[in-house]
């Protein structure tokens, strides 16, 4: 990357000034807040090109202090420290930069080798007296000052989530910076922030967008406080109460990538030429365009009176290839295709009840809820291949039914 990377000037922010509100004057999630956090970052035009050899710097070795781990795990390698917690990455990455106290080192980063990803495990033990202040959660305040800091260095928020990494309720926030702001990609941040046995916990993986959905699954299930596997009993954030969530381990596989579409069916993925087999044609507004090697994207069909969302993937040629040309890695029933008769595995169609949702799939492993309009946004990910990025089921649920289903599957 050509700067400093944005998140390590985060690891300054030891001097925290937070405004309590009342618990009636909470904003939701996706909506900014009225407490403050005084970040003090610096301004991006300031920051200078960092050195090639510090960049570049070898992984941590075995004289390192004992509080940073190394431990093999098939090409992954634990790190962290007991004040930041503990993930796994790949091997390959190296130690960016990090701050020590009396030798124990806290707020580590972590490189990916072509300066595309980043992973910071920061130490953000804010001076917070959880007494003082009338809030549900101390996280909630320090999570949307992130949003709002990013917010002025011109980036966008697509949603904050909620993720259960080694049993605490981490809020998972998703914030964007277009390309040519920042590098010359859309760069993208994940911010994790917790409040938990009286401290903050905080990581944040950033970069290019595909490198960030990928690493960031493996942070969520490899994050642990002691590094040792052993987990905390249960959430902070109650999953049940807060988030209205029923614990279901469900009885449905939807990984048969099965998808019924206007009374035909079809296994993700599948060549575009069965979906032609079947009268569907591309829209006129996708005829020309082409797909990037190991890239994807949304195109419309129609058979003449229906319209339905695909998504055409190219992952066989080195060469940009037309839509028509692509695999089918994933269906959208959304209201383009309300008066089509189309569902997933289990029968899961446009106007499902949510509590069927759950009893077929069970508990998504993320979900974003907006109370206000009884709104739900849950994901179940993949586990059938290696990386699970392109694998997942979204389904949208709104004043309790089925509005939008979108499952995506790249490889057989």
């Amino acid at each position: 990357m050509k700067k400093k990377l944005l998140t390590f000037m985060c690891i300054g922010m030891m001097a925290l000034s937070l405004v309590g509100c009342d618990k009636e004057d909470k904003e939701d999630k996706k909506e900014t807040t009225e407490a403050t956090v005084d970040f003090d970052l610096p301004d991006l035009n300031e920051l200078e090109d960092t050195d090639e050899s510090e960049e570049t710097e070898e992984p941590a070795s075995s004289e390192e202090p004992t509080t940073e781990e190394t431990i093999a795990d098939d090409g992954w390698v634990l790190v962290g420290s007991e004040r930041t917690g503990y993930v796994q990455l790949p091997d390959e990455w190296s130690e960016h930069e990090s701050e020590a106290d009396g030798g124990e080192k806290y707020s580590l980063q972590y490189l990916a080798p072509a300066e595309d990803g980043l992973v910071s495990l920061i130490d953000s033990d804010y001076d917070f007296d959880e007494n003082q202040y009338e809030v549900d959660d101390p996280a909630d305040i320090v999570t949307q000052a992130y949003v709002e800091q990013y917010g002025s260095m011109g980036a966008t928020n697509e949603g904050v989530d909620v993720a259960v990494m080694d049993g605490i309720g981490f809020y998972k926030t998703i914030d964007v910076l277009p390309a040519g702001t920042y590098t010359d990609y859309e760069y993208v941040l994940y911010t994790y922030v917790a409040y938990y046995d009286g401290r903050f916990y905080t990581v944040v993986v950033e970069g290019e967008r595909n490198m960030v959905e990928e690493i960031s699954k493996k942070v969520e299930a490899t994050y642990s406080l002691t590094g040792e596997g052993d987990t905390v009993s249960s959430s902070n954030i109650d999953v049940d109460e807060e988030l209205d969530m029923p614990q279901s381990e469900g009885k449905i596989d939807w990984e048969t990538y099965y998808a019924n579409v206007n009374g035909d069916e079809y296994t993700l993925p599948c060549d575009f030429s069965e979906f032609a087999a079947n009268g569907w044609v591309l829209d006129e507004s996708c005829i020309g365009e082409t797909i990037e090697y190991e890239d994807y994207t949304y195109a419309f069909i129609d058979n003449g009176d229906k319209e339905f969302y695909i998504v055409v993937a190219n992952n066989f040629s080195e060469t940009p290839i037309a839509i028509d040309e692509g695999l089918v890695c994933g269906v959208v029933y959304d209201f383009h295709s309300e008066d089509m008769p189309g569902n997933i595995e289990g029968g899961i169609c446009l106007g499902t009840p949510y509590d069927t949702v759950i009893e077929a799939f069970g508990t998504p492993d993320d979900i974003y809820i907006d109370d206000e309009d009884d709104y739900k946004q849950m994901t179940y990910f993949g586990e059938t291949m290696s990386s699970d990025m392109y694998t997942k089921l979204e389904i949208i649920v709104e004043d309790g039914v089925v509005t939008k289903i979108e499952m995506k599957h790249w490889y057989q």
